[in-house]
């Protein structure tokens, strides 16, 4: 303990190491700018939380409630007073939720759309010239290869656009599919 009076004796006389004491009025600025900042990331939170439901919102009108209205009247296009167009769009989503829907795309005739990729995973300061032969040598230095296969999201979706199309109808147990209709809006270019 010593020591550390020692030091703190020695850092007084020579006024090295010593940390200034900040005063009131600085500390009160620093602290009102945290304030600032905790105010303005909460008001982000908050206008965050706002953009989402408002986004909720408009997807409700436009994938159920208007394409809804719309079939009641039996209309898929139609155009506002302010001359924004309203139209009916089908619309496809997709996912492949068990990896047996791969299988299916193959033994269909699809596999065409499954893309494929190997990854290694190299420790850190591994040699550049294994790279070079990475493929043929991989086994040989230890470095155990991770194939994956995958349909692009885009591609699934393009896909069940055409099965459904076609009326071609996928397993629901390998694929999470949506087919629906959505609202379009197109405001008219004024014309120069």
């Amino acid at each position: 303990m010593s020591n550390d009076l020692d030091f703190l004796n020695e850092a007084a006389e020579d006024g090295k190491g010593m940390v200034s004491i900040p005063k009131e009025d600085q500390l009160r600025s620093l602290a009102e700018k945290a304030q600032n900042l905790w105010d303005l990331e909460t008001r982000i939170r908050e206008f965050e939380d706002l953009l989402s439901e408002i986004k909720k919102e408009a997807q409700d009108l436009s994938d159920r409630v208007i394409p809804e209205a719309m079939s009641e009247l039996d209309i898929s296009e139609f155009k506002m007073l302010n001359g924004v167009s309203v139209k009916i769009s089908p619309f496809y989503s997709a996912k492949i939720t068990d990896p047996r829907g791969l299988t299916w795309l193959n033994e269909n005739g699809f596999g065409d759309i499954i893309k494929g990729e190997v990854s290694i995973p190299f420790p850190k300061g591994f040699s550049s010239d294994v790279l070079a032969n990475l493929m043929k040598v991989a086994s040989n230095v230890g470095l155990s290869p991770i194939k994956e296969e995958t349909v692009h999201p885009q591609t699934l979706k393009a896909f069940v656009k055409e099965c459904a199309e076609k009326g071609t109808t996928l397993p629901s147990d390998y694929f999470d599919v949506f087919i629906g209709r959505k609202t379009k809006l197109t405001q008219q270019k004024d014309k120069v």
